[in-house]
């Protein structure tokens, strides 16, 4: 199946499956917005939740949800900011980091710790944020070019990927 509700010539640059619901997935793209698919229903911009208001700025790049507190998002945008949602009232972000110095491309939670946010950016750098304490618990500058990709491993905790437009491919046992 192929869904289409983004605006015409806008990027779509993530998506993130529903730790919730199996057939529940959201992207966001270029037009600013958040849009919420169900995978068990023909695809139609019909069968669309959109989160226009999306609070961001500019272009939403990176979106995941929390697998431990089912209904909070986190996205991040080419506004340099990151903005965490709770899906029950998504009518204005829970929490808004930054503005950055530069915008954040990729951002995940982690799967063993639910307050542990990996993102990674054109800063050249890794943190982790602690949500609940609101502050950076790791960071590392080991890249030398724009960070545009990280994953959390799903068997051992703590056990982060990053690669990077140097080349690399770098890991990290938090």
């Amino acid at each position: 199946m192929t869904f289409l509700g983004h605006e015409q010539n806008s990027c779509v640059y993530d998506i993130s499956f529903s730790s919730k619901n199996p057939n529940m997935f959201a992207s966001c793209g270029g037009d600013k917005t958040i849009r919420f698919w169900d995978a068990a229903l023909p695809p139609s911009s019909s069968n669309t939740l959109t989160l226009a208001n999306s609070g961001h700025r500019d272009q939403i790049l990176s979106i995941d949800h929390n697998k431990y507190q089912q209904t909070m998002i986190a996205t991040a945008s080419t506004d340099k900011t990151i903005m965490l949602w709770d899906l029950a009232n998504p009518t204005r972000p829970i929490i808004q980091l930054g503005p950055f110095d530069f915008p954040v491309r990729k951002l995940e939670f982690s799967p063993f710790h639910k307050q542990l946010l990996a993102v990674c950016g054109y800063d050249m750098r890794v943190s982790i944020w602690d949500i609940d304490k609101m502050r950076i618990v790791y960071q590392s500058s080991d890249a030398t070019e724009f960070v545009f990709g990280i994953n959390w491993s799903l068997f051992q905790p703590g056990l982060l990927a990053s690669h990077s437009w140097d080349e690399s491919v770098t890991c990290y046992q938090l």
